[in-house]
């Protein structure tokens, strides 16, 4: 703990300093309140400096306005030329395209009317065909009838040679009957030699 009197030292020179830290604000204040002089000249300086805005003449007004005048009409002119420009370019496409339109579509109307054509062949083509197929059935069915009847002829005219072959004694000859016999028997295997192929042929169609 410190002396008493010291701290009656520090409160003295307390005293003692506040008056110039007050004058110190107030001369602050004041610097701002009231400039000092040579701001007061700075702006009469700039003051005077300012330039005066140039004066035209009526005549320099009238030419000037002339001027501004032909421009605007240089710019009006090449606006309409422009226009006329695009509406033309406008009017070359359109009937460049409404052309290449016409021409796609009678194209693709003509192409169409071939696929139609092509179609309705197609499907007259696949009826006779089927047709065809019917009929090669049907044909088919008869010959394997026929062969069936052609094998059964075969097999009488055989049995038949067979009972003339077991005949005995004087009975057992070699007549015309027999030979007939061999000559049929011949005649109905090559007719069923013949069938054979042809109906082999039509499955190989039907396929």
């Amino acid at each position: 703990m410190g002396h008493p009197s010291s701290y009656r030292q520090k409160e003295s020179n307390d005293i003692d300093t506040k008056p110039a830290k007050l004058k110190g604000i107030l001369s602050g204040c004041y610097y701002f309140i009231c400039p000092p002089i040579y701001w007061k000249l700075y702006f009469l300086n700039e003051t005077m400096n300012t330039t005066t805005p140039q004066i035209f003449s009526t005549e320099e007004w009238y030419r000037n306005n002339q001027r501004r005048f032909n421009q605007s009409d240089i710019s009006r002119a090449e606006w309409f030329r422009v226009c006329q420009q695009s509406k033309q370019l406008a009017k070359e496409k359109r009937l460049l395209t409404d052309t290449v339109q016409e021409d796609v579509t009678k194209k693709i109307a003509d192409r169409a009317k071939q696929i139609f054509d092509c179609q309705k062949d197609l499907e007259k083509t696949l009826e006779q065909l089927t047709t065809e197929i019917k009929k090669l059935h049907s044909e088919k069915k008869r010959l394997e009838n026929t062969l069936n009847e052609v094998q059964m002829s075969l097999i009488v005219g055989q049995e038949s040679l067979d009972l003339r072959d077991q005949r005995i004694s004087s009975d057992l000859v070699h007549d015309r009957v027999q030979d007939e016999l061999h000559r049929e028997i011949e005649i109905v295997q090559t007719y069923k030699d013949l069938t054979k192929m042809i109906l082999a042929e039509l499955e190989n169609q039907i396929r």
